[in-house]
């Protein structure tokens, strides 16, 4: 029997990844998802082809707009699923191996069911879609540890050692949960790669640039304004002052009572008196102390100040206050720092930056110089400051040492 020409089409990148998850022993029941109506994300095509338009199927993705990293001399060799749909059985699931399945195909599954979980979801997602959305049409079983240390080199040369570092890290947790899922058998391509050194980062406020600082922000707007005193001032994380709820607030005990944190507890900062006065100064118009503006984009509703309107603010008031190295995370690292100068211990430090561990906080220990400074000071005026009777009577250790040596009688 002649099969129609309905039969006769390949199977759509939805009924590929069900046949695979099938075969694997997993149903998308058991997952929680609804595969057929998943979008793919941008970036992220299950298989490049070409359309006869022009356009190679190695064309460099744009995301966001973008161009992405080209890498496309290092995939050279990678056979992705192809249209005619030969790599597909439906009538032989068994066939179909699940390590068939390529990263475009799982990476739909591993950003909703792991990526939209973690808190720091916006940026890990951005990431994924960057670099390993570039790997759409590549097999899970394809990919080699050769391939990934030139990507992780090309990654390093064009966009910087911290962002091959994190590259390295998602795409080792993407094979971690195919493997975790089913979904992959194998060697993970990413595991037992040596990252590139991280080294911290001492940039912090001067003295004689706080001025500066300070004159900047006096020209922003009274939220602004207030909002990055507020990291200066208590050093928090730039996302507890940006979710900052006027109930987390006790004004009249100078409190602020932060719910959640980085570390998972609770932290009550005490607020300086300056920045009272600048909270007390700005109108309570939502449940934000710094909402943002309503536009089309959060559907017209005020809600906490979003990251890239911070980010956007920063870079004007550093440029004003010809500060282009300092970073919004530098703001709370002078806190530390200058708390750190003025003699404050170590479990102070601690507590103000909520560090879950000492180990963290004494990378301060070294600029805090001034108990040294009084001890070697204090030291040198007791040597300098004898007499020349007290410096007689002090007994030579020299000459000791040479009567040890005459032979006795």
């Amino acid at each position: 029997m002649m099969k129609s020409p309905r039969q006769n089409r390949p199977p759509t990148p939805q009924a590929y990844y069900h046949a695979v998850l099938t075969a694997a022993g997993k149903t998308r029941e058991a997952l929680g998802c609804e595969v057929h109506s998943e979008p793919i994300p941008t970036g992220v095509a299950p298989r490049p082809r070409h359309r006869g338009n022009g356009h190679s199927p190695n064309a460099t993705p744009r995301v966001n707009g973008a161009s992405a990293v080209t890498l496309t001399p290092l995939l050279k060799g990678f056979d992705p699923p192809r249209s005619n749909g030969r790599s597909y059985h439906p009538e032989k699931p068994h066939a179909l191996a699940p390590h068939t399945m390529t990263i475009g195909e799982f990476l739909p599954l591993y950003e909703r069911n792991h990526v939209a979980l973690l808190k720091s979801h916006v940026a890990t997602s951005q990431r994924v879609q960057r670099y390993l959305g570039q790997l759409a049409g590549v097999k899970l079983g394809s990919l080699t540890k050769l391939q990934v240390l030139d990507w992780f080199h090309a990654i390093a040369k064009s966009d910087g050692p911290h962002a091959a570092n994190h590259f390295i890290e998602d795409l080792h947790s993407l094979y971690v949960k195919a493997e975790d899922w089913d979904v992959y058998m194998g060697k993970n391509p990413a595991q037992r790669i040596k990252k590139f050194p991280k080294h911290s980062r001492e940039r912090f406020v001067q003295s004689d640039e706080m001025p500066r600082l300070l004159a900047a922000l006096a020209q922003e707007s009274p939220s602004a304004e207030a909002y990055f005193l507020c990291l200066l001032l208590t050093g928090a994380r730039r996302g507890e002052a940006r979710t900052m709820k006027w109930s987390d607030l006790d004004l009249d005990q100078a409190l602020w009572h932060k719910p959640t944190t980085k570390t998972g507890v609770p932290h009550t900062v005490p607020l300086a008196v300056r920045l009272i006065e600048k909270l007390r100064a700005l109108p309570r118009v939502t449940e934000w102390v710094f909402p943002s503006t309503p536009n089309s984009k959060n559907g017209f509703q005020a809600r906490d100040w979003s990251g890239t309107a911070i980010e956007h603010r920063w870079r004007q008031i550093r440029k004003r206050a010809q500060l282009s190295d300092v970073r919004i995370h530098d703001l709370r690292r002078s806190t530390a720092s200058w708390l750190a100068i003025s003699g404050a211990n170590l479990p102070v430090i601690q507590r103000v930056l909520n560090h879950s561990s000492l180990i963290s906080t004494q990378v301060y220990a070294r600029l805090s110089v001034a108990p040294v400074r009084r001890a070697l000071d204090e030291q040198a005026e007791r040597m300098l400051g004898l007499s020349p009777s007290v410096v007689s009577a002090v007994p030579d250790r020299r000459s000791r040492s040479r009567e040890a040596l005459e032979w006795p009688g």
